[in-house]
């Protein structure tokens, strides 16, 4: 008989996005209303706004890039355009077409986007109580994963959040900057998306600490499984996202081209090798992974104050 691969779990990986809190189904939503918002303040047809969306998108490598109308081609203003009347007229409907757009998501979203899955609140205090770190994990930008979790009023339940680059507060009205105000747990910057999230780095680990001290949870079979294959982790594939293929149709319609550069890069030269310590557990309610993990005698359910 096959020994177990030794584990001794100390931290949780948790994916954010369809995991956590739903994803697909507000995010279908929310583009589709923003891309017919911009449309119609600017007489534009629909299609151009999508397109526009899209390019921006695939220029970052996310669909979650969040300094999106400065950037899109009918409303970008000419950066050697001199201060003056004609650019503080333009700054200004850039101003109100970006408030016109968050208004649309957010409206778009209600509804379907209200907190998060059943029993997730459940997973994470088990898993606190147990003395294990509990990091969010998002390809979000870093700052818009942060949000996320604090309007979600999940916040509390995690050590740490980490995310990729956010966008300059250069680029947003003052009342949205974020630099300049202080996070209550860390707030950290992978270099690339999952599944090359640099955890070791990140986390002060080497690869063998993550493979046997570390879980991950995640919904995505390429990125949240791919992350948890190459580090040799036991991976539980969540199966509560409720996202349809129409949801999935509409979102293709807006997501990157591509992956970004670096990441295809990154690709070519670090190959995506499973890992021996590699496992994945499919589940259906966060509360089987309590059970799973107490039935492999990794956490108990009573665990000492």
């Amino acid at each position: 008989m096959e020994k177990p691969y030794e584990r001794d779990i100390d931290e949780a990986l948790v994916d954010i996005d369809g995991n956590c809190l739903p994803w697909e189904k507000p995010h279908a939503r929310a583009y589709p209303a923003m891309a017919s918002a911009l449309g119609r303040a600017a007489g534009l047809p629909y299609e151009q706004m999508v397109r526009e969306m899209r390019q921006v998108y695939t220029r970052h490598g996310t669909i979650e890039y969040a300094a999106l109308v400065q950037e899109m081609d009918s409303f970008q203003i000419p950066p050697k355009l001199p201060s003056g009347k004609k650019r503080d007229k333009l700054l200004r409907r850039q101003q109100e077409l970006i408030d016109l757009v968050r208004k649309a998501r957010k409206k778009a979203m209600a509804g379907v986007n209200d907190g998060p899955y059943k029993n997730v609140k459940k997973l994470l205090k088990v898993l606190r109580a147990n003395h294990l770190d509990i990091t969010a994990l998002s390809d979000a930008p870093k700052n818009l994963a942060f949000l996320r979790l604090k309007t979600s009023r999940l916040l509390d339940k995690f050590d740490r959040v980490i995310g990729t680059r956010s966008p300059s507060d250069e680029l947003f009205d003052p009342r949205f900057h974020m630099e300049d105000k202080p996070f209550p747990i860390p707030v950290l910057e992978s270099d690339l998306p999952k599944p090359y999230s640099n955890l070791e780095k990140l986390r002060h680990v080497t690869a063998e600490e993550v493979s046997r001290n570390f879980i991950m949870i995640g919904n995505s079979m390429y990125s949240d499984d791919g992350l948890a294959r190459r580090n040799g982790m036991l991976f539980y594939h969540s199966l509560w996202e409720d996202g349809t293929a129409e949801d999935r149709a509409i979102l293709a319609e807006f997501a990157p081209e591509a992956l970004p550069a670096a990441a295809e890069q990154t690709v070519k030269k670090e190959p995506l090798i499973t890992h021996p310590g590699y496992e994945m557990v499919d589940v259906e309610d966060p509360l089987l992974i309590i059970e799973d993990l107490h039935r492999r005698q990794l956490i108990t359910l009573t665990p000492e104050p």
